[in-house]
């Protein structure tokens, strides 16, 4: 069973599901523009335009009635195949579900510039709700798919990336330690050297021939 915490109260904290704040992933050339892999996210956010708190305006009596957080029913939804559309701006796409109960889930791309100089980006998911039946569009009419399976793929990745950060703390820790015994092996054999040099025998002193009478 999956869990959900957010890191903190600010519009820009994320929520984590099983620690991680990857829900689901839109895998590289799923549309042909957008090249690399995107990580599809949820932030805390503001009412008034994105992410949980907003979405909470749409969807009280959907989360009320069965039971499940905001997080929690996205993440359900996530599970699911889905339909994308595009919208009135080419970074902002919207997701139709129709299994269950119908849906739209509007994500946006996002990114942020790290210390280490590279850039993390990500789609921000900015609504989620229960659409009328006419705002229904057409399947036909879709510019992509969205496969149910991307959030194993995102958890699998997950997974990948944290076990290379702890192989690589291994391989950290016992270079660390190599070197650590080396040192010590070093210091060993200096204190050798010194105790030899100084507990060597001064050879004893002939003494000079008595003179003759």
């Amino acid at each position: 069973m999956a869990s959900f915490i957010a890191t903190g109260t600010t519009a820009d904290d994320y929520w984590l599901v099983n620690g991680s704040k990857d829900f689901s992933i839109l895998p590289a050339g799923t549309l042909p523009s957008w090249t690399i892999d995107l990580p599809i996210r949820l932030h805390v956010g503001v009412q008034e335009s994105y992410g949980q708190l907003h979405m909470e305006k749409h969807l009280n009596q959907f989360h009320d009635r069965l039971k499940r957080s905001i997080p929690e029913l996205i993440y359900v939804k996530l599970g699911q195949g889905a339909s994308i559309f595009d919208t009135d701006k080419p970074v902002k796409k919207k997701f139709q579900f129709g299994t269950i109960f119908q849906a739209f889930l509007f994500v946006e791309r996002r990114y942020k510039d790290l210390d280490d100089g590279t850039r993390d980006e990500y789609l921000s998911m900015v609504s989620f709700y229960p659409p009328k039946r006419y705002q229904m569009q057409d399947t036909k009419d879709a510019i992509a798919r969205y496969d149910s399976g991307n959030v194993r793929i995102a958890v699998a990745k997950t997974q990948a990336i944290a076990a290379a950060a702890t192989a690589a703390a291994v391989v950290t820790a016992t270079a660390a330690a190599g070197t650590a015994m080396a040192t010590s092996a070093t210091i060993i054999a200096s204190s050798l050297t010194s105790t030899s040099s100084a507990t060597t025998a001064t050879p004893p002193t002939t003494p000079p021939a008595p003179a003759k009478l």
